[in-house]
């Protein structure tokens, strides 16, 4: 037994050693860091660098901590006394310890300078995003007397180099405390010099700008020809991408480019660059609003939704606002509609669509390019259920119909649509049989209109006080429909004390038209074929099906050209003849 167990446990601690070396191949495999030192500038005994770091690989790194060493030049003091100070880092860095070089930050006897932070509790961490240099500190070395003439501070002795990048006693290295995601577990990031152990990662490097062994390296009091000094003030937004050294800055600072004169060969110009990073700002507001809601930018809003708007802030950048806008309460509507095609009489109308089997379960507007409109994330493509086609009586389900919610105002606007079911009393209900419910609508007065996929359709002669509280709108009694201007035909149909309306759009175009150009006869011949005029398509869902019988005739015993026909002849027109039109009574 206390074998088995001894097996057991050593089994389970390869496995554990197994996945963790498993985990750090992977994140080895894309985890690259840069460091950089530059911008070092002169001001008396004194001298001021910038350390960066830089994600260069492919995986997401978040900063905890980080430490830095520097191998000086031995004779840098030039008999006095060095200190180093920090200044200041890049403003995202604010979640981190700061820098402590007050104890550690000076080692004389070793030529050694360096700088330190502990990691940050957990949640604090830093995102470095890839590509993007991360000022990491600003630091100042101060020498109680000047800095000897001439001399460059970073040529170490022997084995060192000017940055520490690998294990040495009484120096310290170039690390990196980073979550590294994938695998999202912490790794000190050291350089790739050094020996790999549990929990490290050799994938560091490290560049001093300019190099200190290159053709023209940092020099303290410099008597050396330079032909021209350049000094620039420049103000960006975010960042600035300076072509003199092809680097991104991001935070403030003064940065210098040392480069070969044109004109003289070996000599070198100086730029120093003052530069000034302004940031865009963002901010986020959100409103809930039950009438339409004018915003910042002068535009007024009907629909609940996310929308941004673009400024300039006092600083010159972009001022990026983003209103999430909530338009409640909205509005339920109960339609009614008897259409001429399907009429049977006595307010009532025929189902052979339904009982043919031919209503399909998707609406049909989407494809035939009516535009849904609603709640953010609203396409059409309203499906119901058989369910709904299996209901006979007075609510079985004649066909679908488009309803729209318009503007009060003269452009008539398109607010809201749905597509919804027609029953046989002419009551139009939801895909479930309900009201319909328009949830991103603010209550108010509107239009109302009805469109049907091969019929006329019609809208409310005036507007109407829509709320959450269902609201009755009949367009089958004598109440005066809206008119279009210019128009001759009557809106709808009369029959008795009903109105219908108009059957024959076999185009969906508008009109109903039996003879001239693009008239709707001409379609159903095309349906049934040109050469076989008296075929029939049976039982078919098609806009030619004019008398929606569920079949598409041309010639013989109720055909639906002489349907389309004989409503044609009965029209209301001044003036019925085979070439009157009856148009749809809709803006549009």
């Amino acid at each position: 037994m206390k074998k088995y167990a001894y097996n057991l446990l050593k089994g389970t601690l390869f496995f554990i050693f197994l996945l963790s070396t498993i985990l750090e191949t992977h994140a080895q495999a894309g985890t690259a860091v840069l460091i950089t030192v530059s911008n070092m500038v002169q001001s008396g005994n004194t001298f001021t660098y910038d350390v960066y770091c830089t994600n260069t690989g492919t995986t997401t790194l978040a900063i905890r901590g980080y430490s830095w060493g520097l191998n000086h030049t031995p004779g840098l003091s030039n008999g006095g006394t060095i200190s180093q100070s920090f200044i200041s880092r890049d403003p995202l860095l604010a979640g981190l310890p700061l820098v402590n070089p007050s104890s550690n930050g000076y080692t004389a006897s070793s030529s050694h300078i360096r700088g330190t932070t502990v990691n940050a509790a957990a949640g604090n961490e830093v995102l470095l995003t890839t590509g993007v240099p991360i000022r990491l500190a600003t630091m100042q070395l101060s020498n109680t007397v000047l800095w000897p003439s001439n001399f460059n501070p970073f040529l170490p002795s022997l084995p060192f180099s000017p940055i520490q990048v690998i294990s040495a006693p009484g120096r310290t290295q170039c690390l990196m405390s980073m979550i590294v995601t994938p695998p999202g577990t912490s790794y000190v990031i050291n350089g790739t010099p050094n020996v790999g152990a549990l929990g490290t990662l050799q994938n560091l490097t490290a560049q001093m700008i300019p190099s200190p062994t290159g053709t023209n390296p940092f020099i303290l009091n410099c008597s050396c020809l330079s032909s021209i000094t350049t000094y620039l003030n420049l103000t960006a937004c975010d960042s600035y991408t300076w072509p003199l050294t092809g680097q991104t800055y991001t935070s403030n600072g003064v940065y210098t480019a040392i480069y070969p004169n044109v004109f003289i060969p070996g000599l070198f110009d100086t730029t120093y660059l003052t530069l000034t990073i302004n940031y865009s700002s963002s901010n986020t507001s959100t409103t809930i609003s039950c009438e339409p809601y004018t915003w910042i930018n002068g535009a007024t809003y009907t629909m609940s939704g996310i929308y941004t708007y673009t400024a300039l802030s006092s600083s010159g950048c972009d001022s990026i606002v983003t209103l999430m806008l909530t338009l409640i309460n909205g509005v339920k509507i109960s339609p009614k509609v008897l259409l001429s095609g399907a009429y049977a009489g006595a307010g009532m109308m025929q189902d052979s669509l339904r009982v043919k089997g031919v209503l399909p379960l998707m609406e049909p507007y989407t494809a035939l390019n009516f535009t849904p409109i609603g709640c953010p994330g609203y396409t059409g493509g309203e499906t119901t259920t058989a369910a709904m086609f299996a209901v006979s009586g007075n609510n079985a389900i004649v066909d679908w119909v488009n309803v729209e919610i318009r503007s009060p105002n003269l452009s008539y606007s398109k607010v809201a649509t749905q597509n919804a079911l027609l029953q046989r009393d002419g009551q139009i209900v939801d895909v479930n049989g309900g009201p319909l419910n328009f949830n991103c609508v603010c209550p108010g007065s509107y239009f109302v209109t009805v469109k049907h996929r091969n019929h006329l359709g019609v809208m409310s002669g005036s507007t109407i006080t829509l709320s959450n509280l269902t609201q009755l709108i009949d367009f089958t009694t004598s109440t005066p429909v809206w008119l279009k201007p210019a128009a001759i035909s009557a809106p709808r149909e009369n029959d008795g004390i009903y109105r219908l309306l108009w059957p024959g759009d076999t185009r969906t175009d508008k009109n109903t038209r039996y003879s001239s150009v693009n008239n709707d006869k001409e379609a159903i011949l095309i349906a049934i074929g040109i050469a076989t005029p008296n075929n029939t398509l049976s039982p078919v869902y098609r806009t030619e099906d004019v008398n929606m019988d569920g079949r598409v005739k041309y010639n013989n015993a109720e055909n639906d050209k002489n349907f389309m026909l004989n409503k044609i002849l009965h029209s209301n027109s001044p003036v019925s003849s085979p070439n009157t039109i009856l148009m749809q009574h809709t803006p549009n």
